[in-house]
């Protein structure tokens, strides 16, 4: 790879230069995560608390499973930085893989009040909420994603209404029973 080649010179003309962070993602990106990590640590030493570096960091130690490592790592730049998406999408990401659902929600819930456009982090928050909840909802029916136009088979926008998660699980019971009801 003559990018990783043009890097590693870098680097080595100058051990200060922020090509670190760069070079440290290619080796990533080649499943070198451990070499990636060296190279990190080298950087750190005179960046630190550089968050790209960091972020990288996180990832390399997700990606050998060091959850546990990854996390502190996303705290320290959340720390540093509360808005710092990629920082929590990867903590909820960690926390998935860890069981922490509750934890997951809150990284995710988060990431969409800082981006709210963000649909990936909107499907997984959703999918969280409905195995948390153990009700499943649709992502049609519930969605904090946002569209360039209305979903045409829901109705009217007059007919959406606003409020809490659990808010639209219980009108969708209220809903599933009066059905029942009718039936």
């Amino acid at each position: 790879n003559q990018n990783l080649v043009r890097q590693l010179k870098e680097l080595q003309r100058n051990p200060r230069a922020l090509v670190f962070v760069g070079l440290a993602e290619s080796y990533r990106a080649e499943s070198l995560p451990n070499q990636a990590l060296e190279i990190l640590d080298e950087g750190l030493v005179h960046h630190p608390g550089l968050a790209s570096a960091l972020i990288v960091k996180a990832r390399c130690l997700f990606d050998l499973r060091r959850f546990a490592e990854a996390s502190a790592v996303c705290r320290e730049i959340l720390r540093a930085n509360p808005s710092n998406i990629k920082a929590q999408k990867l903590q909820a990401d960690i926390f998935v893989r860890l069981g922490q659902r509750r934890a997951a929600i809150r990284a995710l819930s988060q990431v969409l009040i800082l981006f709210p456009q963000d649909r990936e982090a909107a499907k997984a928050l959703e999918e969280l909420e409905n195995l948390e909840t153990s009700i499943f909802v649709p992502p049609e029916r519930v969605s904090r994603a946002s569209t360039d136009s209305p979903p045409a088979s829901l109705g009217r926008i007059e007919e959406f209404q606003i409020g809490s998660f659990r808010e639209a699980f219980a009108s969708l019971a209220a809903d599933a029973s009066q059905d029942e009801e009718r039936a």
